[in-house]
């Protein structure tokens, strides 16, 4: 079974002519196009199912599936300065629209010998689903786009609004967090560290939990990176509470017994919630830059249907 390469542009002209070879048909994470042929709709709900999927997929523009020998069907398109913006017209209509992040092409297209190229799309799953193209929700079934049920599109339609709302939950938690690990690294007086570690029993991590393990894999890479870090590191911050009264009840005790340390067990744990707080606070400007901001509730559809 040859594998189909996740990333657009590892795409090669050796690795289509294997899977055109080993007869691998059209399916739920893959369609071809010979052409871009604007008098039809099948680009357009080929997106809106492959937006719609919780995989996604890929479409690579010029090959013609209908012919039987290998080099026929790799035919390839007319390389053009305005391709991209015509495929795009295809499906430009679809509401809501499909964010920019989710479609990728191969950069640079695939050169033929013939003087042609190949060019592909992948489609990653769409956080605003359930997409409509023409007033109806496609989904991915057997290699083809079927319209929706209405009882499909109301359960993606209630999945898609919890997703968001995990999304704010998210960003509410974090920024909460961000106040309080602020407090945290500016507070740098030993005696004030009661005030410390009530700061970091009040640090929450739930939503981030349960956006990591619930809807991380619907965003890129880095984000459920920098929400896994965040996790950590507040779990951290938690365990050197129980740290520092273990270490308080040692101290206590050489003290009784005569054993005097230059050092407090509350000026031992600063420079460590120091750093753990560091890391948060850097983790928790990353989420900030790569998670999405403007988050669209799902369109009301049901009214187009």
């Amino acid at each position: 079974m040859v594998e189909i390469p996740e990333n657009p542009t590892n795409w090669t002209e050796l690795i289509i002519k294997e899977i055109l070879n080993s007869g691998f048909e059209e399916s739920d994470i893959l369609e071809f196009k010979s052409e871009i042929n604007k008098d039809s709709d099948g680009i357009g709900k080929t997106v809106c199912a492959f937006a719609n999927s919780k995989k996604g997929g890929t479409i690579i523009f010029g090959i013609d599936t209908n012919k039987k020998n290998i080099e026929e069907k790799i035919k390839g398109l007319e390389p053009t300065d305005n391709l991209k913006t015509n495929i795009v017209d295809q499906y430009k209509i679809m509401l809501p629209e499909i964010p920019l992040e989710n479609q990728i092409f191969n950069e640079p297209p695939i050169k033929l010998n013939n003087g042609k190229i190949i060019s592909i799309l992948k489609i990653l799953p769409s956080k605003l689903s359930p997409h409509q193209f023409k007033h109806k929700c496609y989904k991915r079934l057997h290699g083809g786009n079927m319209p929706m049920l209405i009882d499909e599109i109301k359960l993606m339609t209630i999945e898609s609004a919890r997703s968001n709302l995990g999304i704010l939950l998210l960003m509410n938690e974090n920024g909460l967090n961000k106040a309080l690990i602020q407090n945290i690294i500016q507070t740098t007086r030993p005696e004030d560290f009661e005030k410390i570690l009530s700061d970091i029993v009040s640090l929450r991590n739930s939503s981030s939990s349960s956006f990591l393990y619930g809807q991380g894999h619907l965003y890129e890479y880095q984000v459920a990176i920098s929400v896994a870090r965040i996790v950590e590191n507040i779990d951290k911050l938690k365990a050197s509470h129980i740290l520092f009264e273990t270490a308080k009840r040692f101290w206590l005790e050489d003290v009784k017994n005569n054993i005097i340390s230059s050092v407090t067990p509350e000026q031992a744990m600063m420079d460590i919630i120091k750093q753990l707080s560091n890391n948060i606070l850097e983790h928790i400007s990353k989420l900030e830059e790569k998670l999405q901001r403007n988050v669209i509730p799902p369109s009301s559809i049901f009214e187009e249907l």
